[in-house]
């Protein structure tokens, strides 16, 4: 792991156990506290658990992303380095068909001047020595030795560029090696996470619960005691009962009006940035981008995944996309960069909006302040607002 991913590792695996200490200093310090005090701490503690599992989510997602670019590097330099190798295969039959050539020369001079070969001190199977010319310039004409020096020069440099290859995508596999060990080391702290916050989140059942209780007591008490005051009150009111009966059936009357008209008036709740709008897209194929993402709700995130049976963010949009006949890049920020962008108010059902300082998220805009996205793991995809903090642009396809 490099020397900037620890801290960040280790601040995770602080923060777990901070967190963990406070709960028990919390809980020492109000054994005697009331259960309504000892519910508003275990919630404080549930609200950075959370918080710090979000973070752990978004660290991922940038890692995932970073991790699909170095592997997308070592393909790259190998397609390359099997090219150079076919063309440094097609060079070596060059040279060998030159150096055929040369042996016959040398054959020929020696048959035609009966005396021992000029090239009998040549090595004819190294490449290099035919090539200089300082072995050869008696016994070869003009025409072969530029040829093998023409020769020489490509395979030299076919080595160079091979060695160069080899050694990018070495180290895009050891850069990919760190992605994998790091984004292990975060999911472990998540892991951890995720199980203090189900204890914590236990113990927020169980205090809720116990304040119902009381409140259930407290409220039969209330009513036992109106009720006896009522007895009290009809004791006394022996005489006027059938004024009284008049008075209940009115009573309930009232109430039983007011109830109805409370239920007729009825009031609208406010938007759901994670639900679905339900808003047309502008155009056939943005249309089928967004149902396509619709229909992927509910499925697993996995990263570098891009369907049919989970994805990754960037790989959402891009299998979307793909069956309205568009092809965009599997990588969130290279899909930022090669797409036309459009402004916040200009946004319609279909367009993609990017966040991350680098860019490395990306979700599909269907309208009402909302999006599909593929989150991280352990989130499958779902709406969710798209007012971050860390928004980037968006772009259409």
């Amino acid at each position: 792991m490099s020397r900037s991913a620890r801290p960040r590792v280790a601040a995770v695996i602080a923060a777990t156990l901070a967190i963990m200490t406070a709960g028990t200093l919390t809980t020492t310090t109000l054994a005697h506290a009331t259960p309504q005090s000892d519910l508003a701490s275990e919630q404080q503690r549930a609200a950075a658990l959370q918080a710090q599992i979000e973070a752990n989510g978004n660290r991922v997602s940038v890692l995932d992303e970073q991790y699909t670019k170095a592997q997308l590097a070592i393909e790259t330099a190998t397609n390359q380095l099997n090219a150079d190798e076919a063309a440094l295969a097609a060079k070596q039959r060059q040279t060998d068909a030159v150096r055929g050539q040369l042996q016959q020369r040398a054959a020929e001079l020696y048959m035609g001047a009966g005396n021992p070969s000029p090239l009998a001190t040549i090595d004819l199977s190294n490449t290099r020595e035919l090539g200089s010319r300082t072995a050869y310039a008696g016994a070869a004409a003009d025409q072969d030795r530029q040829l093998l020096d023409n020769v020489r020069v490509a395979v030299e440099q076919l080595g160079v560029q091979e060695a160069s290859l080899k050694e990018a995508r070495a180290a895009a596999q050891k850069e990919r090696d760190r992605l994998a060990s790091t984004r292990d080391q975060i999911t472990q702290a998540t892991n951890e996470q995720q199980s203090l916050l189900s204890q914590v989140n236990g113990k927020i059942k169980s205090l809720v619960d116990q304040i119902q209780v009381e409140k259930e007591r407290a409220q039969e008490a209330a009513a036992r005691a109106a009720m006896e005051r009522l007895a009290q009150q009809q004791a006394q009111q022996a005489q006027q009962q059938a004024q009284q009966q008049q008075q209940t059936v009115q009573l309930q009357s009232s109430s039983s009006g007011s109830t109805s008209s409370s239920g007729s008036s009825g009031t609208s709740s406010p938007t759901n940035l994670g639900s679905d709008p339900n808003l047309p897209a502008p155009n056939p194929q943005a249309q089928v981008a967004v149902d396509t993402a619709k229909a992927q709700l509910g499925k697993p995130y996995v990263y570098a995944a891009a369907g049919p049976d989970s994805f990754d963010c960037s790989g959402l949009v891009m299998f979307a996309w793909a069956a309205a006949g568009v092809s965009i890049s599997h990588n969130a920020e290279a899909e930022y960069q090669s797409l036309p962008h459009v402004s916040m108010n200009g946004l319609a059902p279909g367009d993609l909006v990017f966040y991350g300082s680098p860019i490395h998220h990306v979700g599909m805009f269907v309208g009402g302040g909302t999006m599909i996205e593929a989150p991280y793991t352990g989130v499958d995809v779902r709406y969710h607002t798209i007012y971050r903090p860390d928004f980037a642009g968006a772009a259409r396809p």
